[in-house]
């Protein structure tokens, strides 16, 4: 994983951390991750720790490639400057989605708190290109009752362009009530914008994971159930992106008989006892035969056998091998 912290602006106005999972042969369906970029909270005053790196990697172990903004607090946190902090933030993962191994169109920011108002002004004030494609919200002040007139209030700027939406809270929040993801929730469904909430009955405001290891050595906030939101966080944000490509089988059962035909997809041990196929074969894999574990290699085809061994196969010549194996004459 390579992590670093970037500064978006000069002045050191909003730090963006990443947790960047690099490409592997290994890993082939995940070429193109999609990415969570997270906003902890904290009142304006700070940005939690405790919503920060436990969430990022929670969610890194998902697949995801993850990032965390500090944005603008205490005497610098007049907006828009917040605001200006996660569109660059937004701008930063576009313009480096190849560097950094993500897929532009598959971004969602996560806010937690103060941290949650700041993803959904994001998500429903910014230019349509600054926007997440989905968002989540936890335990978010999302609603007029708990912002000052200078603060934007969210809920009123809900509209047909704000993305499908992700919502968690507990209905004992002393801090922040629950009907802020209500009033939340009852916005988007005005403007027919998918979303899904789950409000647990029990737990403070703040939890974060709502495990041990972001509670601060704190009781009140760990909660079984509570933390369960990551896991179903992760699962709707499949649902909205698609997941990662499904496996294949491991081996092949394909024989040159069943195919009536040489070809990459049939498996190497099948090959070899065929003179003029072994004789490709070799070309290409002259340590085939000795290999440490020759019962493992003889049930892949050639395809499989470039994943299993990328470095001794790589997919070029896989599929110069497949179509030498295709040209010659099957005959029984």
């Amino acid at each position: 994983m390579n992590c670093f912290t970037l500064d978006l602006a000069p002045d050191g106005l909003g730090k963006l951390t990443g947790y960047i999972q690099e490409p592997s042969p290994e890993l082939s369906n995940m070429n193109r991750r999609p990415a969570l970029l997270i906003f902890p909270g904290g009142g304006y005053q700070r940005c939690s720790d405790r919503e920060a790196e436990p969430v990022a990697l929670s969610f890194s172990a998902q697949g995801f490639q993850t990032f965390v903004l500090r944005y603008s607090i205490k005497e610098k946190a007049k907006f828009p400057q917040p605001l200006l902090d996660a569109e660059g933030a937004i701008r930063a993962l576009r313009t480096h989605a190849d560097e950094w191994n993500l897929d532009p169109d598959r971004i969602a920011v996560c806010g937690f708190s103060a941290g949650a108002h700041l993803a959904a002004c994001l998500a429903t004030m910014s230019a349509p290109e600054l926007r997440p494609n989905a968002l989540v919200l936890g335990y978010g002040a999302v609603d007029r009752s708990l912002h000052s007139p200078e603060r934007p209030c969210p809920v009123e700027h809900v509209d047909p362009g704000t993305p499908p939406t992700f919502l968690f809270h507990t209905w004992e929040d002393p801090v922040v009530p629950v009907a802020n993801s209500l009033s939340f929730a009852q916005a988007l469904n005005k403007y027919s914008i998918p979303f899904e909430v789950h409000i647990f009955q029990n737990g403070q405001h703040g939890m974060a994971t709502g495990k041990p290891l972001s509670s601060n050595g704190v009781l009140e906030n760990t909660d079984a159930d509570f933390s369960d939101w990551t896991r179903l966080c992760a699962n709707w944000l499949f649902h909205q992106f698609g997941s990662f490509g499904l496996p294949g089988r491991q081996f092949s059962y394909l024989t040159a008989e069943d195919a009536k035909a040489f070809t990459g997809d049939v498996q190497l041990g099948d090959l070899l006892r065929y003179p003029k196929a072994r004789k490709v074969v070799l070309k290409y894999l002259p340590d085939i035969e000795r290999h440490v574990m020759p019962r493992l290699v003889s049930r892949y085809s050639v395809y499989q056998y470039s994943k299993f061994d990328p470095e001794t196969l790589p997919l070029e010549k896989a599929e110069q091998l497949a179509k030498e194996l295709e040209a010659l004459p099957y005959e029984g």
